[in-house]
């Protein structure tokens, strides 16, 4: 006989290393999931190569940092919120949802 299930976890996170591990299934179930982010990821690595063969100064790759991490950050936004509508709406079609 195999191992029973583990309880999906619904409290807090009793440790710091276990709210990295959430936090890096979020990352990794974005990344998975959602096409335009990993063009995103895709047009990062592109930017920072460029950036690297360009040799740029230090304060453009802050300013390419910030705007790769704003870029990113508005991503996940996105999939939270898409993600929050599809919870509501379930399966049926709603034209609020789709705007």
């Amino acid at each position: 006989m195999g191992s029973p299930a583990k309880a999906p976890q619904t409290g807090k996170n009793r440790h710091f290393s276990q709210a990295l591990r959430h936090a890096g299934a979020g990352i990794w179930a974005v990344i998975k999931n959602e096409r335009n982010m990993r063009s995103h990821l895709v047009s990062a690595g592109v930017v920072v190569v460029v950036g690297l063969g360009l040799h740029v100064d230090l304060n453009t790759w802050c300013w390419l940092a910030l705007a790769i991490a704003l870029v990113w950050f508005a991503e996940f936004l996105n999939t939270v919120i898409e993600a929050l509508v599809n919870l509501i709406v379930g399966q049926r079609y709603d034209e609020n949802a789709k705007l």
